[in-house]
Order: structure tokens, then C-alpha cells, then sequence
């Protein structure tokens, strides 16, 4: 049944997840985003083509495809951890007192000093 393809797939999600991206989320997020996308992309195919059709005959279409997707995310997930660095930087001379304000906005930080 459908239902019974739908969990089998999410469940190599998720075995993915722990097995590739939380170990090398260590060595960097997008390393560990890349990796588990690759490792992701292939299996995640090969089990819903067979379960979907009973045949591999797309996979290798369905591979480039989310490959494409894969490196294409890739340069907003720097851009992301760089940018959350930055406000958990931010955050933390704030919370010491060496945020000084400028008389603008900047994410979680809005706060302006009467």
C-alpha cells in the first residue's frame, strides 16, 4: 500500500540523517549537508522507484535531478550558518554590554536603548 511506501521511504530519511549528517555535522554543516545529500539522494531513490514502479529505469534521472537540488542549496546553507553565527555572536557581546546601538535593527537584537 501507499502508506507502507511512504513510511519505508521516511524511515531511510531518518536512518540517514542519523547515520551520515549527525556524525559529520562535526566537520562543518554544509560538508555534513553535502554528504548526506548524496547518500540521501541515491538510496532515497532507489527506494521509492522500486516501491513506486518496481523499477529502477529513472534512477539515474532521478539522481541528477536531486543532485542539482542538493548543490544548488548548498550556498544558502553558508550563507545561513554564516549568518547565524554572526547574531549568536552578536547575542552573546550584547548580553555582555558591547553591543552598542546605532539606532537600527538586527535580528533577535531589537531592542533600542532609550
Amino acid at each position: 500500500s501507499s502508506v507502507n511506501q511512504k513510511r519505508a521511504v521516511d524511515s531511510t530519511r531518518e536512518e540517514n540523517a542519523l547515520g551520515v549528517f549527525t556524525p559529520l555535522q562535526r566537520r562543518g554543516l554544509v560538508f555534513a549537508v553535502l554528504a548526506s545529500g548524496v547518500v540521501g539522494l541515491v538510496v532515497d531513490s532507489v527506494v521509492f522507484l522500486w516501491l513506486a514502479f518496481g523499477s529502477l529505469e529513472f534512477v539515474t534521472g532521478q539522481i541528477v535531478g536531486k543532485a542539482i537540488m542538493v548543490m544548488a542549496s548548498l550556498p544558502a546553507i553558508a550563507w545561513l550558518k554564516k549568518r547565524t553565527r554572526r547574531r549568536v555572536l552578536l547575542g552573546e557581546l550584547d548580553a555582555l554590554g558591547l553591543v552598542f546601538d546605532w539606532g537600527f535593527e538586527y535580528g533577535s537584537l531589537d531592542r533600542v536603548s532609550s
